[in-house]
């Protein structure tokens, strides 16, 4: 039989926590949902709800969509409108009418709070190497503290960098600022062949541990050939903003990556400029560039492609 050219309305809804930040969390599901007949239309029902946005999509690739929303992290819930009849009398749990249609909002799809809670990093057992050469194991570590130093992105912010990045041939992922392992855990329980790196050696038994080919160096003159990996995922030491450094650690992240591929990064608007001159000067796409404020801390989100 023929595959249905249907196409079946959905609402979704941000995350609470990243509830101003609808456009990435478009964004995030569009990457997502790339190979399939997708669209994000301007408008739609239920607009009275904080942080909702609304995807059309062909009924052929429901299934696709319902199967690949757990790696959401911007989104936490996704609604099919599904035809329905005129209500009988009026309630606030019935049916709505949109465009003169009665629809039916069913839930698809629900982000479970207990699995975000358990894969944060405050949960999780990392391995680290201390001076003396001994590995010791810390529960909840989340960096040193250090304004460059490693650190640990929420989950929700991890899996909008890895899923900035997917395409379906995408096999292979490197983040070359690791720290506390964030996007490697992401990227890891998502089938990825994953490489970290960090200039900070005590962090490489955790990285490892967390299912990643680990090499420690500097991200400015990465020790892999040119054109090694499909994808690349990283959040930028915020307090490194000098320009040179920037777009040096830009340049060797567009030099590593296949052509074709894209690079997503979390970064301080300070360096927004730079990584988007160095991209220009690459010819690299910049398909994203976006603002999101992180408990006080304006912060951007670039998606490249090279």
């Amino acid at each position: 039989m023929p595959a249905s050219t249907e196409t079946i309305h959905y609402v979704c809804t941000v995350r609470s926590s990243r509830a101003k930040a609808v456009d990435l969390a478009r964004a995030e599901i569009a990457a997502l949902l790339r190979d399939c007949d997708l669209t994000l239309p301007a408008g739609g029902p239920l607009s009275e709800r904080p942080g909702v946005y609304w995807v059309d999509l062909a009924e052929v690739h429901a299934r696709t969509m319902e199967e690949r929303a757990a790696r959401l992290g911007y989104t936490e819930r996704i609604e099919e409108l599904a035809a329905t009849g005129p209500p009988r009398r009026n309630r606030p749990d019935g049916p709505l009418k949109w465009k003169g249609s009665w629809y039916d909002p069913l839930t698809v799809w629900e982000s479970d709070p207990e699995e975000v809670r358990l894969s944060s990093p405050d949960m999780r057992d990392f391995a680290l190497r201390g001076e003396d050469g001994r590995v010791r194991t810390a529960r909840g570590y989340r960096g040193d503290g250090s304004s460059l130093g490693p650190k640990a992105l929420p989950v929700p912010d991890c899996r909008l960098l890895v899923n900035l990045v997917f395409a379906p041939e995408v096999r292979s992922l490197l983040d070359p600022f690791a720290g506390a392992g964030g996007i490697v855990h992401e990227a890891s329980r998502n089938g990825y062949s994953v490489t970290s790196m960090d200039i900070e050696p005590n962090v490489a038994p955790g990285l490892e541990g967390l299912g990643a080919t680990h090499q420690e160096g500097d991200a400015g003159a990465m020790p892999f050939d040119s054109a090694s990996f499909d994808a690349i995922a990283t959040e930028l030491p915020y307090a490194e903003e000098r320009p040179g450094t920037v777009r040096r650690w830009t340049d060797e992240m567009l030099r590593v990556l296949r052509p074709g591929a894209r690079c997503a990064v979390m970064c301080s608007l300070a360096q927004r400029d730079a990584i988007a001159a160095a991209a220009s000067r690459e010819r690299a796409v910049v398909e994203l560039s976006e603002e999101i404020d992180r408990r006080g801390t304006r912060v951007a989100v670039i998606a490249l492609r090279r």
